[in-house]
């Protein structure tokens, strides 16, 4: 990864995202909405997950991968994120789905040190060469 960094918050999470994506062809849309999730999934860690938690990014010049991890354990609900929560508004619980509505791959998974899930921005197809 070219970013690597340890309990980032919020806020240090998007402007590194934001950085990393500057010099891709993804549109200011799919960079807005990279860094949004990358946001939300920072904040889930923080909340549900154990410390530390980790971000990482991989850039390139036509998708961008943004990778966060904790020490926690998958969540109880295999379909998390696929749905929207049914939540009073300003109750949470839209991260995961927030993610897979703005993202062009979602992936969780489970290793020996916790949970990491990886979001990834590409170059939409139909965009053709910037």
């Amino acid at each position: 990864p070219l970013v690597t960094v340890t309990d980032p918050a919020p806020a240090e999470a998007r402007r590194l995202v934001a950085q990393a994506v500057e010099p891709s062809r993804l549109s200011d849309e799919d960079r807005l909405d990279l860094v949004t999730a990358a946001s939300e999934v920072v904040t889930n860690a923080q909340q549900h997950g154990r410390p530390p938690v980790v971000l990482r990014i991989w850039p390139a010049d036509d998708h961008v991968t943004v990778a966060i991890h904790d020490a926690g354990t998958v969540p109880t609900d295999p379909a998390v994120g696929l749905s929207r929560a049914e939540r009073e508004p300003g109750g949470g619980g839209m991260g995961l789905w927030l993610a897979h509505l703005l993202c062009s791959q979602v992936t969780m998974r489970v290793d020996r040190e916790g949970f990491e899930v990886r979001l990834t921005a590409m170059v939409d197809s139909a965009d053709g060469e910037a």
